[in-house]
Protein backbone atom coordinates (compact mmCIF):
# COMPACT_ATOMS: atom_id res chain seq x y z
CA UNK A 1 0.00 0.00 0.00
CA UNK A 2 1.40 3.14 -0.90
CA UNK A 3 2.09 5.88 1.93
CA UNK A 4 -0.47 8.26 0.16
CA UNK A 5 -2.85 5.52 0.65
CA UNK A 6 -2.17 5.02 3.83
CA UNK A 7 -2.03 8.42 4.64
CA UNK A 8 -5.60 8.73 3.43
CA UNK A 9 -7.15 5.89 5.37
CA UNK A 10 -5.66 7.11 8.56
CA UNK A 11 -7.43 10.07 7.74
CA UNK A 12 -10.74 8.40 7.00
CA UNK A 13 -10.06 5.65 10.52
CA UNK A 14 -9.64 9.57 12.64
CA UNK A 15 -12.79 10.87 10.96
CA UNK A 16 -14.84 7.71 11.79
CA UNK A 17 -13.00 7.97 15.66
CA UNK A 18 -13.95 11.48 15.92
CA UNK A 19 -17.47 10.86 14.44
CA UNK A 20 -18.00 8.22 16.72
CA UNK A 21 -16.65 10.07 19.47
CA UNK A 22 -19.80 12.79 18.60
CA UNK A 23 -22.37 10.46 18.60
CA UNK A 24 -21.39 8.89 22.07
CA UNK A 25 -21.89 12.13 23.54
CA UNK A 26 -25.30 13.07 22.23
CA UNK A 27 -26.27 9.59 23.47
CA UNK A 28 -24.57 10.01 26.70
CA UNK A 29 -26.37 14.01 26.85
CA UNK A 30 -29.95 12.11 25.50
CA UNK A 31 -29.63 9.75 28.43
CA UNK A 32 -29.32 12.97 31.19
CA UNK A 33 -31.83 14.46 29.85
CA UNK A 34 -34.52 11.82 29.38
CA UNK A 35 -33.11 11.29 32.88
CA UNK A 36 -33.82 14.96 33.77
CA UNK A 37 -37.55 14.80 31.65
CA UNK A 38 -38.64 11.28 33.84
CA UNK A 39 -37.72 13.11 37.41
CA UNK A 40 -39.86 16.37 35.98
CA UNK A 41 -42.07 14.48 35.12
CA UNK A 42 -42.63 12.27 38.60
CA UNK A 43 -42.25 15.45 40.27
CA UNK A 44 -44.80 17.01 38.23
CA UNK A 45 -47.43 13.55 38.45
CA UNK A 46 -46.70 14.34 42.10
CA UNK A 47 -48.10 17.79 42.65
CA UNK A 48 -50.99 17.03 40.02
CA UNK A 49 -51.90 14.27 43.06
CA UNK A 50 -51.75 16.86 45.77
CA UNK A 51 -53.88 19.39 43.77
CA UNK A 52 -56.43 17.19 42.61
CA UNK A 53 -56.13 15.95 46.50
CA UNK A 54 -56.57 19.46 47.69
CA UNK A 55 -59.57 20.26 45.21
CA UNK A 56 -61.78 17.36 46.58
CA UNK A 57 -61.04 17.77 49.57
CA UNK A 58 -62.43 21.54 49.50
CA UNK A 59 -65.32 19.72 47.09
CA UNK A 60 -66.35 17.82 50.00
CA UNK A 61 -66.16 20.75 52.90
CA UNK A 62 -68.23 22.82 50.41
CA UNK A 63 -70.90 20.06 50.05
CA UNK A 64 -70.80 19.57 53.87
CA UNK A 65 -71.70 23.23 53.96
CA UNK A 66 -74.64 23.34 51.37
CA UNK A 67 -76.19 20.37 53.64
CA UNK A 68 -76.12 22.47 56.76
Amino acid sequence: MSNEKLRQLEEKVEALVRASRRVRERYQASLTRESSLREERAELLRKNDLARAKVEAIITRLKELEQE
